[in-house]
């Protein structure tokens, strides 16, 4: 069994995982660097126009 988390938007499709860690003056760069660090399973579909960048934490 797995809790699954969802995000649709309708930007350009495009997604930027950070390199390394953003500086402390940053305002983004964090979000799926935790999301990676944190889920047992994540990735990307498609969506028109735009993306869905789900995780999925296993419970069992």
């Amino acid at each position: 069994m797995a809790l699954r988390i969802e995000l649709h938007d309708s930007g350009d499709g495009e997604v930027r995982v950070a390199d390394g860690l953003p500086g402390v003056e940053d305002e983004g760069g964090r979000g799926l660097l935790l999301v990676s660090a944190l889920a047992d399973k994540w990735g990307v579909a498609e969506r028109n126009p735009g993306k869905i960048v789900w995780c999925e934490f296993d419970l069992g």
